[in-house]
């Protein structure tokens, strides 16, 4: 019983971290490819992007960071993504 309780508890955190090399894998490889005929950075893109257009339409809504150079909705993605996976590493 105590197995299944560690794996129930472990899949949200294993999941986030996932979740964080995608998105920091997408952001490298966003330097680097130009094009979008990269079949690993479509793959890379299509698991991380349903993440990033939440807060990307509240970002929206509110107007803000219009005038930002950065893509400041997925930088608001990986930092919230990074402080859940910290909690839920540190209180389970």
């Amino acid at each position: 019983m105590d197995y299944l309780v560690y794996i129930l508890k472990a899949i949200p955190v294993a999941f986030l971290s996932a979740m964080e090399l995608a998105m920091f894998l997408r952001a490298v490889f966003s330097w680097f490819m130009a094009d979008g005929d990269n079949k690993f950075y479509n793959f890379l893109v299509g698991v991380t992007e349903p993440v990033i257009t939440p807060v990307a339409s509240v970002c929206e809504r509110f107007g803000w960071f219009e005038e930002s150079v950065m893509d400041m909705p997925f930088l608001i993605t990986m930092v919230l993504i990074s402080l859940l996976n910290a909690l839920l590493t540190y209180f389970l």
